[in-house]
């Protein structure tokens, strides 16, 4: 790569590590990591998740259908969870831009 190309990336990355949107997204992520409430959660979410597999690997139909009505509940509450909610928010903001820039870069 040759040095122009470098410092245009490295102009780019440090644009959009400053970005307030990117930044907040971060603040979030480690929020959410930090979360005992929110870990706790998607523990649960993928314990149930291994058990509506089990479930339909058993033929079980009727736990399959009283598991998944427990998932569709916790997933309800997580889903809903201010840091999560914010979170999944910023993510598609973050998405929409990132897509711009790549967008972008191919037209160069």
């Amino acid at each position: 790569m040759n040095n122009k190309v470098k410092l245009a990336a490295d102009e780019l990355k440090s644009a959009i590590d400053s970005d307030k949107l990117i930044q907040e997204y971060n603040l979030l992520a480690k929020k959410i990591a930090e979360s005992t409430e929110v870990q706790d959660l998607e523990a649960k979410l993928k314990e149930l998740q291994q058990q509506l597999v089990q479930a339909l690997d058993d033929n079980l139909k009727e736990l399959y259908e009283s598991v998944k009505k427990q998932y569709l509940e916790l997933k309800d509450i997580y889903d809903k969870h201010p840091l999560v909610n914010n979170y999944q928010s910023l993510k598609e903001e973050m998405t929409k831009v990132l897509s711009e820039v790549e967008s972008i870069l191919k037209e160069i």
